[in-house]
């Protein structure tokens, strides 16, 4: 089973994102997100695991009060190319130790990802995903024309499964 740790925004900031995802669904006709009600998100850890989810869930009751709220500044379009398009938030210290504590965490419980690690991540919040290269062309032509940097500031953190994206649980970040 594949999981992932991310994280979630305030809500302002998560409408914004949400706007310019399903602009870019209309314009580029891949629904691939909207159809899959996949939220903007930062992915912090992706893995796959065989274990019990209640174990992860209890490690991470335990753990969730050492993230707090922070603002990330989010300042660039990238695309990894071709079917991707994203919106990158500034890498800085509070973000690597974000993606340091929660690899830790999952190393705790004999988890290990190896894809977001701090020394190869690329923190990204897509907007489209599975995108061919002429809905890649329009996802581009819609994000240039709706995005301009933002401050944003991270609320929660959740456990969620992925393909398709499920919700597993939220923890609300203090």
């Amino acid at each position: 089973m594949e999981y992932a740790i991310v994280l979630y925004f305030n809500e302002d900031e998560d409408q914004y994102m949400t706007n310019i995802i399903k602009n870019i669904a209309d314009e580029s006709n891949n629904g691939y997100m909207t159809e899959n009600h996949i939220p903007p998100h930062l992915t912090l850890a992706l893995f796959n695991s065989e274990i019990n989810e209640k174990e992860i869930i209890e490690t991470l009751d335990k753990t969730t009060n050492e993230y707090t709220k922070e603002n990330i500044k989010i300042s660039s379009i990238g695309i990894f190319n071709p079917a991707v398009i994203y919106l990158s938030p500034i890498l800085n210290g509070r973000l690597i130790e974000i993606n340091i504590r929660t690899n830790n965490i999952l190393k705790q419980i004999n988890i290990n990802n190896n894809t977001y690690l701090f020394n190869q991540w690329v923190p990204h919040i897509s907007l489209a995903v599975k995108l061919n290269i002429e809905q890649l062309k329009k996802a581009l032509n819609v994000t240039i024309k709706r995005f301009k940097p933002f401050d944003c500031k991270i609320n929660s953190l959740a456990l969620v499964k992925c393909n398709p994206y499920k919700e597993i649980k939220i923890w609300k970040i203090k």
